[in-house]
């Protein structure tokens, strides 16, 4: 075995290599000189280190994270326009039970009918939204802009 230094910008597999190829070319083997795999000095064997896995399991972990988090988000606003459709409806019964289409019903039966839809119609929207986290939900109702 010989005792040269080795440079310092080589890895030992790819010094070892280079001595083989340069030695069957000094024996006169010049057939082997172009069959020899020479090992890259920035990925041998597909090798990746510690550091860089970390990295992709940290940036997948923030972004399902987020995604999780949006989801509970949507999941908190359903369930509060779901109760709040409820609790409309309690307050005015007699908008839903014995509503005559020729009477008019009062302002105030009015207006909690239209908060017992709109709070529907959100409640639909969020929980829909539950199952696709990236659509941006439409809270305008009605005359709005």
């Amino acid at each position: 075995m010989s005792t040269e230094p080795r440079p310092d910008n080589h890895t030992s597999r790819e010094w070892l290599v280079v001595r083989l190829a340069v030695s069957r070319a000094v024996a006169g083997d010049e057939r082997f000189h172009d069959e020899v795999p020479v090992a890259s000095r920035y990925n041998p064997g597909m090798k990746y280190s510690l550091r860089s896995l970390m990295v992709v399991v940290t940036l997948v972990c923030v972004v399902l994270g987020g995604v999780m988090g949006r989801v509970e988000y949507l999941r908190r606003w359903a369930e509060f326009h779901e109760q709040e459709a409820e609790r409309c409806k309690e307050n005015a019964p007699s908008v839903f039970g014995n509503y005559n289409k020729e009477a008019r019903a009062s302002q105030l039966e009015e207006e909690f009918a239209d908060e017992v839809v709109r709070h529907t119609l959100l409640g639909r929207r969020y929980r829909s939204a539950v199952y696709r986290p990236w659509v941006i939900v439409d809270t305008a109702f009605g005359d709005s802009p």
